[in-house]
């Protein structure tokens, strides 16, 4: 096992440009947060900031708008439009989204996260509740797979530790779905129900 080091990561980084500004560094989108769930979208944020995103947009349900915004330091916290077309250009805006922290499970919710995966062109990260949202409707992601299967490039990369009962395995075929081996049949955590505005 190699030890990860300074050296190590800065030869793996590509080099910064010293001219550079916020908006030469990439946008990102993070779609999070319903009530109760308000850290998950915030630490989100501030990581892609800390890990070198340009311009970070957090948009949250209004109902936790104050708390979101109040914790966040650098990323720009918004409340989520009403209008799903708003959302829609907004994300597609920036160019990759994470999708589902502390976002919850309300079926409305679901709805949106699948609607979008199929309207989006940017490069998609599923995280926890964008995860439970495609775990009963996994057909969604052969849709972005046709397109591009690499994550930076469009495609669907969720954490293989939150992935609740599925695995997806690339291939040459655009990915096929199996029971994933390091979880007990029948082993999901508590589900929580929050609603998109």
């Amino acid at each position: 096992m190699t030890p990860i080091t300074r050296q190590l990561a800065r030869a793996l980084l590509p080099p910064r440009d010293r001219l550079g500004h916020k908006g030469t560094f990439g946008r990102v989108y993070v779609l999070g947060g319903c009530t109760g769930y308000t850290g998950a979208p915030v630490y989100a944020g501030e990581s892609a900031v800390r890990t070198g995103s340009g311009l970070v947009f957090v948009g949250v349900p209004g109902e936790i708008y104050p708390i979101a915004a109040a914790r966040c330091e650098a990323a720009m916290v918004h409340p989520l439009p009403r209008d799903y077309a708003a959302l829609l250009d907004r994300i597609q805006a920036c160019d990759a989204a994470l999708i589902g922290p502390g976002l919850g499970r309300a079926a409305e919710t679901e709805k949106t996260v699948l609607a979008l995966l199929k309207d989006l062109s940017v490069p998609v990260v599923l995280d926890a509740d964008g995860i439970n949202a495609v775990s009963a409707h996994i057909h969604v992601l052969d849709g972005r797979r046709r397109h591009d299967s690499h994550p930076s490039r469009g495609g669907v990369c969720p954490s293989r530790r939150q992935l609740p009962s599925r695995q997806i395995q690339p291939g040459a075929g655009g990915g096929r779905v199996r029971p994933a081996p390091w979880l007990r049949h029948g082993t999901q955590g508590p589900r929580h129900h929050c609603g998109f505005p």
